[in-house]
């Protein structure tokens, strides 16, 4: 079968996200985010269930002045 412009059809784009730069801080929105965007059981159920160290280091890392990691400080 031959493929004709009528053949062919569009369906709407899927809503698009304006993300800005990651910064360290970022990481419990973004896959929050994430979350809410793909709906995957199995994605939200690891999200949800976070250990609670996980989500104390990524509030640790607002302070970025304090506690930061330059790689540059190793050589």
């Amino acid at each position: 079968m031959r493929i004709t412009v009528s053949d062919i059809s569009t369906r709407e784009s899927q809503q698009t996200v304006q993300i800005q730069a990651i910064r360290s801080w970022d990481t419990i929105p973004y896959l929050s985010m994430l979350d809410g965007l793909y709906q995957d059981d199995i994605f939200h159920e690891q999200v949800s269930n976070l250990p609670g160290e996980y989500i104390k280091l990524d509030e640790m890392a607002k302070d970025e002045e304090k506690n930061r990691l330059n790689i540059y400080d190793f050589f």
